[in-house]
């Protein structure tokens, strides 16, 4: 009987909460321009596919997306010889998302990802690594970028 009065009371808390699961698929704004300045153009080729990925055609606000975009590749791990096991690579990214009718800047964030890879014996291979850990990166950074654009102006 406990149980019972306990999984009904529960269920009456969760369902009388007003809680609404977010709908991705209604966007209200849409992405106009994307321009990006960085250190490694792969990236911004790849955010800006991204985004142009996610953009919906049907937003009542037009955005503009600035970027900067700084790649760091740091020694991660050395053995005790001194010889370099691992590197980090950490993408730093500033943003600043401005209104296109208004000319009013809507939000400003600073967003880092960092991915940590095993170094190999020869360089062609940790490049290939390299550029597979860039996709990474951007979809991550992409997504962040999206996320929070998305709580803002559901905030609004």
């Amino acid at each position: 009987m406990n149980k019972i009065f306990l999984f009904v009371f529960t269920l009456f808390l969760i369902t009388g909460c007003g809680f609404k699961v977010v709908d991705d698929s209604k966007l209200n704004f849409s992405i106009e321009g994307v321009n990006t300045t960085s250190n490694i153009n792969r990236l911004n080729y790849l955010i800006k596919k991204n985004l142009n990925k996610i953009n919906s055609s049907s937003g009542k606000i037009p955005l503009q997306i600035n970027l900067n975009l700084q790649l760091e590749k740091n020694i991660y791990e050395e053995d005790n010889n001194k010889i370099i096991t691992k590197y980090a690579l950490i993408l730093k990214t500033n943003a600043v998302i401005t209104n296109n009718d208004t000319k009013q800047i809507i939000d400003k964030f600073t967003i880092t990802h960092q991915v940590v890879y095993n170094k190999n014996s020869s360089r062609s291979t940790n490049i290939k690594t390299e550029q597979k850990l860039y996709e990474t990166l951007s979809m991550d950074t992409t997504n962040s970028i999206f996320q929070k654009i998305k709580n803002k102006l559901n905030d609004i």
